[in-house]
């Protein structure tokens, strides 16, 4: 190995005599200055209080944007950042513009640059593999059997039937992307699901359901944002004296934003705005259809840090997707976003999200994929404010004190402790 591939893959010192070291491998995870789920680098942030230092592995390209986030390049393949707290190292993938043959080799590349830089850095004391992609998952298993610790794979989404269900058609790649499954569920040490489907799913895999933990996605604390600042929110992006129903997330296939933008125009002669925050493939298809609509509004990707700032100015919260087997399955993050920030909640999840939004009085539910339906649970919603804020505060009731992040990373550490030998690890 050249001296300057040495150098770039040289391991930061790490100090930490009376901590245990814990590698989550996670392509697309993100720091709050960054569009999308912060839900592993908060994770880190908490599970530091209980003695753990963690080192986050991720691409430093944006699957959302299409673009390079992280000064990361073929010749400099490795950025070592302490990102608010955490220790990240970011990656070298290729890029890729579509869901074409090349979004596949930005995941090998991703693959194969994580277990190269993982290899050469001191060993950990457990590593987490993330999924989706599963070979992010592979690689987590690889580099835990290089430094001979134990492996634990988190599954988010149910590859490869949730993107069978979503179009994927080609034989080759679904019997790989099985084999590639079956193969992690038996070699991983343990597993954690997001969601009870998914662990249904797993164990219907052949898994046995005491090797799988469920912890859920779920909200910071939530953050005051004083009454002055939503006023002065609203005038900047010009949302006076409308209700805004904001949609904050990915503008891909799965979202079916199309059933918003359909409403949006069965809406236009009423006081309601629909607010769409993200990026995605489909987000320049779906601007076009709402060409020349003034009820409808389509802003670029946040930071998650400003996420809670656009909610507290927004008076609903929306949640789409294309209605297909694994979506019952789901709890998205924004589901918990939404709930932390007391917005009430519209969403066409048939499954666990909706289970989870009626138990707590939080929202309504409108049919799947019916622009009609999202319409009409948004003139109920609108017509009656005392209604929103009612549903608003049982959500943020029931989010502190069932769906927080501070539990679920305590959950974590029982967890990862009690696959340690011997550790300093704080219990709880």
């Amino acid at each position: 190995m050249s001296s300057f591939v040495r150098k770039l893959l040289k391991p930061v010192k790490e100090n930490t005599p009376e901590s245990t070291q814990l590698w989550i491998v996670h392509q697309y995870a993100v720091s709050p200055d960054m569009p999308e789920s912060t839900r592993h680098w908060e994770l880190a942030s908490m599970l530091s209080n209980r003695g753990w230092s963690t080192t986050i592995f991720a691409t430093g390209f944006n699957h959302k944007k299409r673009c390079y986030d992280r000064s990361v390049s073929v010749v400099r393949p490795v950025v070592n950042r302490v990102e608010q707290g955490v220790s990240f190292v970011w990656l070298y993938s290729t890029s890729y513009f579509d869901n074409g043959w090349r979004r596949y080799a930005n995941m090998i590349s991703f693959l194969f640059v994580s277990v190269a830089v993982g290899m050469v850095r001191r060993s950990p004391a457990i590593v987490i593999g993330t999924s989706p992609n599963m070979l992010a998952g592979l690689s987590g298993w690889i580099l835990a059997k290089r430094h001979r610790v134990p492996f634990v794979l988190e599954v988010q989404d149910l590859w490869p039937e949730s993107l069978v269900q979503l179009g994927l058609s080609n034989t080759m790649a679904i019997r790989v992307l099985e084999a590639l499954e079956r193969f992690l569920y038996r070699r991983a040490d343990h597993i954690v699901v997001l969601t009870e489907g998914i662990r249904a799913g797993v164990v219907a895999k052949g898994t046995a359901s005491d090797k799988i933990t469920l912890i859920s996605n779920a909200a910071p604390s939530p953050s005051s944002v004083l009454p002055e600042q939503r006023r002065e929110t609203r005038q900047r992006l010009g949302w006076n004296g409308e209700v805004i129903a904001i949609w904050i997330g990915a503008h891909g296939p799965a979202n079916c934003l199309d059933v918003l933008v359909d409403a949006a125009k069965m809406l236009e002669n009423e006081p309601i705005r629909l607010v769409l925050v993200g990026d995605g493939v489909e987000k320049p298809r779906l601007q076009r259809a709402a060409a020349g609509m003034k009820n409808i509004t389509f802003l670029d990707a946040v930071p998650k840090s400003e996420v809670s700032t656009l909610l507290a100015a927004a008076d609903v919260g929306v949640i789409v997707h294309r209605n297909t087997p694994a979506v019952r399955g789901a709890r998205p993050n924004k589901l918990f976003d939404y709930m932390a920030a007391g917005l009430p909640i519209l969403l066409n999840l048939d499954g666990e999200a909706r289970g989870l939004v009626e138990a707590a009085g939080a929202g309504l539910f409108a049919e799947p994929e019916s622009p009609d339906a999202i319409a009409a649970g948004l003139r109920t919603l609108s017509a009656n404010q005392l209604l929103r804020e009612e549903m608003g505060q049982r959500g943020l009731a029931n989010v502190i004190s069932q769906h927080s992040r501070e539990a679920r990373a305590g959950d974590l550490n029982v967890l990862l402790t009690k696959m340690l030998p011997t550790s300093p690890i704080k219990q709880g």
